[in-house]
């Protein structure tokens, strides 16, 4: 049902394309990412045992041809989601940069394509399920916290499913990171047929920049899996530096857009002062002076946050009958916003 459900999904976008209407774009966006999400581990499991089956059992010619064919018609389809949402997401931040025409030719292409998936989805698993697989471990995910600050704890999850027959034993996960010079390891017994378990690790993010992690999975029965990551480990003084060069591109965009309109010489000034306040945070982080860093970013966005709401309120009046990108502002303000918040107060 779940691929009915996606092709409705599509269905009502691309109605919501048609009349213009951003709102529901978004919703049915993120009602289209969560049944993707639902679809996600089944299909890796589906091709991670079509793979095992195709290297380890003696297939005809005329089983192995509707294997093929799912392993075409998935590689096709998750390229054109990829490409879908992106599309949408831009659209959504500007209308004027994306063409709704041919964003809704993408929706008719993904509809066939999720379309023939669905049948090749069918015709794969009849073949599948007559076929008695080895015990097989799959790393279903792999996910880290996402640009911690430096000192601060990383979390790091692995997710594995035995996707095989038979129970999996003797089954160790290690997180490793010669950046961050650490490797930890968890011991799992065994695990049944079709049962996944979460493995969680900890680190301290003690180095400042990229730092790279590797999970590993290794079985007694099942062999081993590895997957790889990247997280970049931020500090308070880069963070302000981020949210410094967006603020400047933001004043670029708004002295392109309006021209010469007052509406403009207000915003620029707002998004000016916040970018002083910021300055001055910078030069309290090189000297160490952590307190007036602090009340220097709390300023920064309390300027910020009095300048979106500012731009909400008119936005109806002057300033979006001209071509200013309102949505782009409001998201890239709300963004930083929620970077500074991470380091507003520095210890």
């Amino acid at each position: 049902m779940r691929y009915d459900d996606i092709i409705s999904g599509l269905n009502t976008v691309d109605e919501a394309i048609d009349n213009e209407d951003l709102k529901n774009i978004d919703e049915n966006l993120a009602y289209l990412d969560e049944l993707y999400s639902g679809v996600k581990p089944t299909e890796r499991t589906r091709m991670a045992r079509l793979q095992v089956a195709k290297n380890e059992s003696d297939l005809t010619n005329e089983e192995l041809e509707p294997l093929s064919e799912y392993e075409r018609w998935y590689l096709t389809t998750v390229f054109a989601r990829g490409g879908f949402l992106t599309a949408s997401e831009l659209y959504l931040i500007d209308p004027i940069e994306i063409d709704s025409n041919e964003l809704s030719d993408m929706v008719s292409d993904l509809i066939s394509r999720e379309m023939g998936l669905k049948n090749a989805t069918h015709k794969a698993n009849s073949i599948l399920r007559g076929i008695e697989l080895p015990s097989q471990i799959d790393i279903l995910s792999f996910s880290t916290t996402e640009s911690p600050l430096f000192g601060k704890f990383v979390t790091s999850k692995i997710d594995i499913k035995n996707i095989g027959d038979d129970t999996a034993t003797g089954i160790t996960a290690k997180l490793k990171s010669k950046t961050l010079g650490v490797e930890q390891s968890v011991t799992i017994d065994s695990l049944d047929p079709n049962d996944s378990h979460t493995t969680t690790f900890e680190l301290e993010a003690s180095t400042e920049g990229t730092a790279n992690l590797t999970a590993v999975v290794e079985t007694e029965n099942a062999g081993s899996l590895t997957e790889t990551d990247t997280v970049t480990v931020r500090t308070e003084k880069s963070v302000v530096n981020t949210s410094l060069e967006t603020i400047i591109s933001l004043e670029d965009l708004v002295k392109e857009e309006l021209g010469q309109k007052g509406a403009k010489r207000s915003i620029v000034s707002k998004l000016n002062a916040a970018s002083q306040s910021l300055n001055r945070a910078l030069t309290a982080i090189e000297r160490g002076q952590n307190k007036q860093a602090s009340n220097a970013i709390k300023t920064a966005m309390n300027q910020l946050e009095s300048l979106l709401n500012s731009v909400n309120k008119n936005r109806r009046d002057q300033i979006t009958e001209s071509s200013f990108p309102h949505r782009k502002v409001v998201n890239h303000i709300n963004i930083i916003l929620e970077h500074l918040a991470d380091v507003e107060s520095i210890k």
